[in-house]
């Protein structure tokens, strides 16, 4: 617990202090008894590391204090699965709960508070009206990282950093940095150790700037380095500079409480007793450290006791440091609030003055902010107490009057000389004149005005009809439009000469029409319904919107004013409105497009900020269009007199979702619209462009229950949900910062581009490089759409053919689908086998027709499986019976009555040993004729062609099936001689039969084979 820096000397006795005062609370741990060890890890790595692996066996590690030791050591313990607190360790890394995730840190820095000291120095900042900052930090990663996000911070809320410096620790060049800082800025921010700060302001010193002109900030700036025994030390040959070099630093540090008498009398009984145990000397003096230990202990032992109160063991680390990282409670060092494992800190703001530290800020009670964390509000107290470098109570300016060198006011001196002496010579003249000047100025300005007017105003003979009726367009345009109820006629009044502009386009009640104005396609929307009389107000407004123009604004091309309505005329923009470009899947819009719709949308808005329009009122996605070239232009900005008050009904569903865009400060009070709402507006959009979705899309509350919550702040805020890998860190920081529930807190559209820049690396988008790469991705996207079709197109044609090659030969099918005549032919010898089932008609009378169909289906599928082994064509299948022959279309020599042969013997085997599903026991008769002669075949049919055959030899095969006996294969004379010709099949003569087209003649059954007969040389 000791070491270089004497921080455990000074609180040890913290240890059984904070065990005696959880002993005698009879609420905690009743029945247990608490011991410990003291070790001294020197600050050095290795001494450490041994003293706790000899600590293997306890049940939590306090300290160590130096971040060296307690790295190593909090990787041990997640190992080894204790707990670990430290009160004094600060290094950054142990944020990473991933990597410590049993360590807890009792003890908060500023300097590594990524969360919530950038917004303390923004705090800061404005409370002393600094618009100017240097930044000076050392390279170590803690500091580095921090001056960073500050960096960003303020950025965003339009605080330029004129100088960011980060230096080498080892050889830094302070004045340098320093002299370079004195021409851009008064106000230094320094980010180092506290040895670093004083070396910074000993060369401050040297070159005059501790002369009460210049600020300087510091962070934790931990003196106990150079206390001892009650006195100032000095070890890096200050000598009797130090402290006094510090005077007038202000430093944001973390409240460190004050060391009671009460608790200084019990550390000293309790550092006597523990001397004496470990036979050691101690510091004899407390650190307000000691605080920070005796509420490790605590931390400790009250985690351990809800633990053992919901019945789980003490070496239930999960339970333990589940109880231990999200705890509030009152401790020695003040209110303790621990966010997953890590205290948050209680800002406080101190002021270096005569060598001594004094607060002159005071810290607020803990705050909710709308994610469920906390933060801390300064009030700064008495700021006149305050004292700058060299004794000054005045607060430095950022940007003095006289400019950084002093020499714009002798400047200006010289300028006013000149500038009298002309006044002078001027004045005479200008009397006698003014009057003259006023009235002529008078009479061509009520002119002007009448002009200006009348440039704006647009007949509506001078509209052509637009015959493109662009549907698409339309849609595109459907949410974008001034929202006018009303009836559902022509969008022109009946009289108007342009009545042929209707494209009947009404969709959802919003009346758009295209036509063309002086060449240019232009777009018409209905403004106000039942009146066309334009006060002076409303003059006013058309000469100032129409009077804006810039690439990222829609501009109105003017009005049209006829009986009964008015009409706005504004450019036609060919993509319609962004919502539904996010929303179209067909478009790929990669990070660098999204980022060039985010820029066009700001720069737009800063644009219009700075007109006297002031604001838009009514930014959302539907009211940012599109054109031809992918330019984001915003739309349906000012004429306010035009637009009816979109806050005073939520009664439709409609009405509540176009509500999302709207800030929750107007929702409250129904005011008009203020720059910092636009800005909300804009957040939302964001929201859109990272998750192509409308807002709020994945809430489960209604539209009504969002706008309720939204208008109340209920804490958390009601915001968009995104996913944090939906975009990157910094967009989704930046779109946080714009819906902030407090309009003060949300950056200007001059903050959010210079943001979005540095998100985008200084880059500008270009809208052309986005097109090409859109361009080349769609090429590319739609070489894989052809191909994929292109595949699923081959994978169809191949069943196709499967299909049609089943229904007919494959080379009858080719000619058919090659549009060949496919003509019958004459076959001189091919051998015909037919079959049938024996009192079929018995067998169906027992059965239900799907047994009888699944019974054929049964049989057929056992004949195609035959089939497909040998060189055959199944001609017809009826019922019970089915035609196969051989030798055609494709001829095959007189192998054919081989090849029927072959298949009806296999066929014979499986017929026989064939189970009739719903017939067990029943056995399958049947009876097979084959013949051998002459035939035609050809295609029969168109709408469903099949390839049929014809002759005397079909009549002759059924005559031998018809005559032949049940469960033998019957063949003709004719057959049998070819099969003697093959060789290799056995027959038995059945004698002499009467056979229509043969007379009485010899017929013979097929028994079985002698030797496997040559096959097709196509089916081997």
């Amino acid at each position: 617990m000791t070491g270089r820096w004497p921080i455990g000397t000074r609180t040890a006795a913290a240890v059984p202090m904070a065990i005696s005062a959880i002993m005698n609370d009879s609420s905690l741990l009743p029945g247990y008894n608490i011991s410990f060890r003291i070790e001294d890890s020197s600050c050095e790595p290795e001494q450490g590391l041994r003293a706790i692996v000899g600590f293997q066996s306890v049940d939590v590690f306090i300290g160590p204090a130096c971040s060296v030791v307690a790295e190593p050591a909090a990787l041990l313990a997640k190992i080894w699965k204790k707990p670990i607190i430290t009160y004094a360790a600060s290094s950054n890394k142990f944020i990473d709960k991933n990597v410590y995730s049993t360590l807890a840190t009792i003890t908060a820095y500023a300097r590594r508070s990524e969360r919530y000291t950038p917004g303390f120095v923004l705090q800061i900042l404005k409370a002393f009206k600094w618009t100017i900052l240097a930044i000076l930090s050392s390279s170590e990663v803690e500091w580095k990282t921090m001056a960073g996000k500050i960096r960003s911070v303020v950025e965003s809320d339009s605080i330029k950093v004129s100088l960011f410096e980060t230096y080498d620790n080892k050889s830094p060049e302070f004045e340098t940095v320093l002299t370079k800082g004195k021409d851009v800025t008064r106000v230094f921010l320094i980010l180092c150790y506290i040895n670093e700060v004083v070396s910074i302001m000993e060369t401050a010193e040297r070159l005059g700037m501790t002369n009460g002109e210049y600020a300087f900030i510091t962070l934790d700036l931990n003196t106990d380095v150079f206390y001892k025994n009650g006195k100032w030390t000095g070890n890096e040959g200050w000598g009797s500079k130090f402290p006094n070099i510090l005077n007038g630093i202000i430093d944001l540090s973390v409240y460190r409480p004050e060391i009671s008498m009460e608790f200084k009398k019990k550390y000293r009984d309790m550092e006597n007793k523990l001397e004496a145990s470990i036979k050691a000397k101690l510091y004899n003096e407390t650190s307000w450290y000691a605080s920070f230990v005796h509420d490790s202990v605590h931390l400790y032992c009250l985690a351990v006791n809800d633990t053992i109160s919901r019945g789980y063991e003490i070496t239930n680390t999960s339970e333990v440091l589940m109880n231990m990282f999200n705890r509030r409670f009152q401790g020695e060092s003040g209110h303790i609030f621990m966010e997953n494992g890590t205290r948050i800190p209680e800002f406080v703001v101190g002021n270096f003055r005569n060598g001594s530290y004094k607060f002159v800020g005071d810290k607020t009670d803990l705050l909710q902010n709308g994610t469920g964390s906390v933060y801390h509000e300064i009030r700064l107290l008495h700021q006149p107490d305050i004292r700058w470098p060299g004794g000054s109570s005045t607060v430095p300016v950022s940007n003095p009057v006289c400019g950084f060198t002093g020499k714009d006011c002798h400047q200006e001196e010289e300028d006013a000389d000149h500038l009298s002496i002309v006044l002078g010579v001027l004045g005479g003249f200008l009397l006698l004149t003014s009057i003259l000047v006023v009235l002529i100025y008078a009479k061509r300005r009520t002119d002007e005005r009448e002009d200006v007017c009348k440039k704006w105003i647009i007949n509506y003979k001078d509209i052509t009809p637009s015959d493109d009726h662009d549907d698409n367009y339309m849609m595109h345009c459907s949410f974008n439009q001034l929202n006018c109820q009303g009836s559902t006629t022509s969008i022109l009044p009946a009289s108007s000469s342009a009545l042929g502009l209707v494209n009947g386009c009404l969709y959802q009640q919003r009346k758009i029409s295209k036509g063309i104005f002086r060449g240019k396609v232009v777009l018409i929307k209905l403004a106000r319904e039942g009146t066309s009389h334009l006060t002076e107000s409303m003059k006013a407004e058309i000469r100032q919107a129409c009077e804006i123009r810039h690439v990222n604004l829609n501009p109105y091309v003017g009005l049209c004013a006829e009986f009964p309505d008015v009409y706005i005329v504004s450019e036609y923009c060919a993509k319609g409105s962004l919502q539904d470009i996010l929303r179209n899947d067909d478009f790929k819009l990669d990070w660098t497009f999204r980022m060039s719709f985010a820029l066009d949308i700001a720069r737009g808005m800063e644009e219009l900020h700075k007109t006297s329009i002031g604001c838009h009122s009514n930014l959302k996605s539907t009211n940012v269009l599109v054109d031809s070239y992918w330019i984001c232009k915003v739309a349906d900005y000012g004429l306010q007199s035009f637009q009816e008050n979109r806050l005073h009904t939520e009664e439709t569903l409609r009405a509540q979702t176009a509500l999302f865009w709207t800030a929750p400060e107007r929702l409250r009070t129904n005011t008009s619209n203020t720059s910092p709402g636009d800005v909300y507006s804009y957040g939302i959009i964001l929201q859109e462009i990272a998750l192509r979705e409308k807002p709020f899309s994945t809430s489960l509350l209604s539209p009504k229950e969002i706008l309720y919550y939204v208008r109340k702040g209920i804490t958390p805020h009601c915001r968009p949900q995104v996913p944090p890998d939906s975009a990157p860190a910094s967009y989704m920081d930046l779109m946080k910062m714009c819906w902030d529930e407090r309009p003060e807190r949300r950056p200007t559209f001059c903050g959010v581009l210079k943001i979005l820049k540095r998100i985008n690396n200084g880059k500008t988008t270009s809208v052309v490089d986005n097109m090409l790469s859109m361009m080349e991705k769609y090429t590319n996207n739609l070489e894989a759409i052809v191909n994929e079709r292109t595949k699923q197109l081959q994978s169809e044609k191949t069943k196709t053919d499967e299909l049609l090659h089943k229904m007919l030969p494959r080379s009858i099918a080719d000619h058919l689908k090659a549009g060949i005549e496919v003509k019958a032919e004459h076959y001189d010898s091919v051998t015909v086998f037919y079959s049938d089932i024996v009192e079929f008609s018995n067998i169906t009378s027992h059965s239900s027709p799907i047994q009888v169909i699944t019974l054929l289906n049964d049989l057929h599928s056992l004949y195609d499986t035959v089939m497909t082994r040998y060189d055959v064509y199944k001609v017809e299948t009826s019922s019970d019976s089915c035609m196969v022959v051989s030798g055609l279309p494709e001829r095959n020599g007189n192998k054919h009555a081989g090849e029927i042969a072959s298949m009806a013997l296999r066929l014979v085997a499986y017929l026989k040993t064939f189970k009739i599903s719903h017939m067990q026991g029943t056995t399958l008769q049947f009876r097979i004729g084959i013949h051998t002669g002459p035939c035609v075949a050809g295609v029969v049919g168109l709408k469903k062609p099949r390839f049929d055959i014809f002759g005397e030899s079909v009549d002759i095969t059924r005559q031998m099936e018809e005559t032949g006996t049940a469960q033998r294969i019957h063949v003709s004379s004719m057959c049998k001689s070819v099969l003697d010709e093959l060789g290799g099949f056995s027959v038995e003569e059945r004698g002499l039969i009467n056979i229509k087209g043969l007379g009485e003649t010899m017929t013979y059954y097929l028994t079985g084979k002698v030797v496997e007969v040559a096959r097709t040389p196509s089916l081997q």
